[in-house]
């Protein structure tokens, strides 16, 4: 197996991925974009998150290292001809270490999102960026993992409903040890209160929520997500949690099977009009290099199907992040992994009847330049990224694929 919880990747794995890239340039294709390669050190390092955008089109991110060693937020703004790239915030280890999740944005402009580590008790926080006057950020750590039943270690991001509530898993603790799903609430004295909605765990239940990816809602409020580990053949769940009054109530919807039913599931789900549940395995499928899958449900029956088994090589492998979709139905993604030589790929998939189409629409380059985030779409349909060791300093590059 490629992939075991957590996920965190060092800065020193990075480094030396990047050390056996064939050529110092990106193997851009002829629609790709480099919009911003970091420098390492204090303009931060290896950005393992995607991007998200605000409603002026501007983009934000964070990096796991750099700044002073336990990573940075960062803004990109179009500038003409060029983007222009601020760092936001520096994070110490008493607001939260290493960011590896998505961020996610509110209709104020806040950015929301967790970190693995630091925090009160070291062991992960909630965090928001509130922007102020004159450029400036507000850093506040809205919550700080206690450990124990409070759970720890975070590796995904955050939900926000249409209250203000907070919805987010961990990796960890737990009364299983195996991670949790919270909602975290205004108190009205300015701080937060932990409700757990899940202890992950229990018997063939999954184990460590979240991986990359956040929780997800669908139109009556209910929770969608995957576990890494755990289920029945301990290969993985999908799971939703239903609200019912003040209490929470766990199905699991799919047990992967390992095998070529795919394996550890590390990005959010996608759920379409019509309830389809898409997302990705990060290994297994006929060829163990991950796939990605469709459930379909059918009043309390959820039938699964592989739609696509990444064969490995140049069609890439091992995706970490779950896939996105355009208005005709379309699935975009990218993998970690590719052909020697070159890292991971940004692909499209389309469908043709019952089947599926893959097209492979840019190759990193450099072994250990492939994405772990997964992607963004703007109105004009193009694409956007981050890879986490690719460019010059190889530290990290924010990029663009218009397909």
């Amino acid at each position: 197996m490629r992939v075991r919880y957590p996920v965190v990747i060092s800065a020193a794995v990075a480094v030396a991925l990047a050390a056996v890239t064939v050529s110092a340039a990106p193997a851009w294709a002829a629609t790709g974009t480099v919009l911003y390669n970091f420098a390492g050190g204090s303009d931060g390092e290896s950005p393992q998150g995607p991007v998200v955008f605000d409603s002026a089109g501007n983009l934000y991110g964070t990096t796991t290292f750099g700044g002073s060693g336990d990573g940075t937020a960062y803004k990109l703004t179009s500038s003409g001809s060029g983007w222009t790239k601020t760092t936001i915030h520096t994070f110490q280890p008493s607001n939260g270490r290493l960011p590896q999740g998505p961020l996610t944005l509110d209709s104020a402009g806040n950015l929301y999102g967790t970190t693995y580590q630091g925090g009160a008790s070291g062991i992960g926080a909630v965090f928001r960026l509130s922007p102020g006057a004159g450029g400036t950020w507000t850093q506040s750590v809205l919550f700080s993992f206690p450990g124990g039943n409070g759970g720890q270690l975070p590796t995904g991001g955050v939900t926000l409903d249409a209250s203000g509530n907070i919805y987010g898993t961990t990796g960890g603790g737990g009364v299983w040890g195996q991670g949790i799903a919270y909602k975290l609430s205004p108190n009205g004295g300015g701080g937060w209160t932990q409700t757990v909605l899940h202890h992950f765990g229990s018997g063939t239940d999954g184990r460590h929520p979240g991986g990359r990816g956040a929780l997800v809602f669908d139109q009556s409020g209910n929770l969608y997500g995957a576990t890494v580990d755990g289920g029945s053949a301990n290969a993985g769940t999908v799971f939703r949690l239903s609200p019912s009054g003040s209490t929470w109530t766990e199905t699991v919807l799919h047990h992967f099977a390992g095998g070529t039913d795919g394996a550890n599931p590390l990005g959010s789900v996608l759920l379409d009009a019509s309830g389809n549940i898409y997302g990705t395995t990060s290994e297994g499928g006929t060829s163990s290099n991950g796939t990605v899958y469709k459930l379909t449900g059918s009043g309390s029956t959820w039938t699964k199907s592989v739609i696509f088994n990444f064969p490995g090589g140049a069609s890439g492998h091992s995706p970490f992040a779950g896939v996105i979709a355009d208005p005709a139905g379309d699935l975009y993604g990218t993998t970690v992994g590719g052909v020697f030589g070159a890292g991971g790929v940004v692909y499209k998939l389309a469908p043709s009847g019952a089947s599926w189409t893959q097209s492979v629409l840019y190759t990193f380059s450099g072994a250990g330049t492939g994405s772990y985030g997964g992607l963004v779409r703007d109105s004009g349909g193009n694409l956007y990224g981050t890879n986490a060791s690719g460019g010059p300093s190889s530290a990290g590059q924010v990029f663009k694929v218009t397909p």
